[in-house]
């Protein structure tokens, strides 16, 4: 190979062309899908470092370099009922594009990943797979390889679709995310940061009325898997109230029981604790959110959003404020009016 390379970033045709100098052979196969999100929620879910470990459960990474714009791993992926050990380099070619390469026994393997928008709301990744080797016996295999990454691609899509999918879903409600592109790497291990930003014109109402004996332990979810959804667990003398989506990246919080005070994110694993805890000891007691009231006269609850929230600042839809705690509410309330009628409706 010439010594006398380009100083810039080699995309996948540049890539084949030096390594045919050295007397490899490439065959090539592409693969793509659509989901109804924008390119750079295509471009967050191959970017972002913590997910892998919590929604790929078929393979096991261990980053050796996160930059901003690349980073590398060893990989140890079942593949063919084997673990295969992999060292394998991503980084950013372009603008929607990105590249993988890494060998696999004889083989050298180069991935290239373009993500693109065919609609509104709609994108098209294709991923173009091409498979080196300098040994006509060892090309024999390639049939078996390429079926092998085929089988690979499909778990890893299937497994990231939903994400992408989510996020499309709270674009079309209005949802917005602080992002930047393109995406930095090394920030997407900062997971306590928060990117959702939440519709501040849209205002939903719910009202709901739960006597605490008919739902003893089970959990209830209000709403929609948004900021004003709730989820609400029915536990021996306690009931909690957690919410229903992540203000980090936008997955949904949901669960099918609660088993402790806190739940986690299935995304990143971000934990959040209850929004509020309220004994069932048979003391009326209220408490308030920044979109909710919740009362509880002894025997039932009663949830309900707030007829006029506080106005919602730009920094502060920014800021998950929908996961705080809620307070208790305190007899000179500036809601307390409203509080009345809540009782009322209880009773």
């Amino acid at each position: 190979m010439s010594n006398d390379q380009p100083n810039t970033t080699p995309d996948l045709n540049n890539l084949v062309s030096r390594l045919q100098r050295s007397g490899y052979k490439f065959s090539s196969f592409e693969l793509s899908c659509e989901d109804p999100c924008d390119p750079i929620d295509v471009e967050w879910n191959y970017k972002d470092m913590v997910h892998v470990s919590f929604v790929h459960s078929h393979m096991s990474r261990e980053f050796t370099f996160i930059g901003e714009n690349s980073y590398t791993t060893l990989d140890l992926q079942r593949v063919l009922g084997l673990d295969i050990p992999q060292s394998t380099s991503f980084y950013t070619t372009e603008d929607n594009a990105l590249i993988a390469h890494t060998s696999l026994f004889l083989f050298i393997v180069i991935v290239e990943v373009r993500f693109e928008s065919v609609g509104e709301l709609l994108t098209r990744t294709t991923t173009r797979y091409s498979l080196g080797s300098k040994t006509p016996l060892i090309r024999l295999l390639s049939p078996i390889l390429r079926f092998a990454l085929k089988r690979n691609w499909r778990r890893f899509t299937a497994d990231d679709r939903p994400l992408r999918q989510r996020r499309g879903l709270l674009r079309s409600k209005g949802f917005q995310f602080d992002e930047t592109r393109p995406v930095n790497i090394r920030e997407t291990l900062n997971i306590s940061k928060n990117h959702v930003i939440a519709p501040k014109s849209e205002q939903q109402e719910i009202s709901n009325h739960f006597k605490i004996s008919e739902f003893a332990g089970k959990t209830v979810h209000i709403g929609d898997s948004d900021h004003f959804g709730l989820q609400v667990c029915f536990k021996d003398n306690q009931i909690l109230i957690f919410p229903r989506l992540c203000p980090h990246m936008g997955s949904s919080l949901d669960q099918d029981s609660c088993d402790g005070h806190a739940i986690p994110c299935p995304w990143h694993g971000r934990k959040f604790k209850a929004l509020c805890s309220i004994k069932t000891d048979g003391q009326s007691k209220t408490f308030i959110g920044p979109l909710h009231i919740c009362v509880y006269d002894g025997a039932a609850i009663h949830i309900t959003t707030l007829s006029d929230p506080a106005p919602i600042s730009d920094s502060a839809a920014n800021s998950g404020y929908w996961t705080e705690p809620w307070r208790p509410a305190a007899q000179n309330d500036t809601d307390a009016d409203e509080l009345t009628g809540i009782a009322q409706q209880i009773d």
